[in-house]
């Protein structure tokens, strides 16, 4: 995963759900996907270079982070 999508996952706490690299293209774009924990289900997927992308992954990741929780 690249270091600046890396940083911004790190940013929250969304023990609630998944996030990984879906899919690399030959151009070294990484596609990214948020997924429920519980099953599976797909939440959000973006390819790193679509305009936005920065800005929605920060939304979607701030809509499941969960303040003060401390990880173990």
């Amino acid at each position: 995963m690249k270091q600046h999508i890396a940083a911004i996952i790190r940013e929250y706490n969304t023990p609630t759900v998944t996030v990984e690299v879906a899919n690399t293209d030959r151009y070294d774009s990484e596609q990214i996907e948020i997924r429920q924990v519980v099953d599976g289900r797909l939440i959000w997927r973006a390819w790193d270079y679509e305009a936005g992308f920065e800005s929605a992954l920060h939304r979607e990741m701030a809509y499941y982070h969960i303040p003060g929780l401390i990880e173990p």
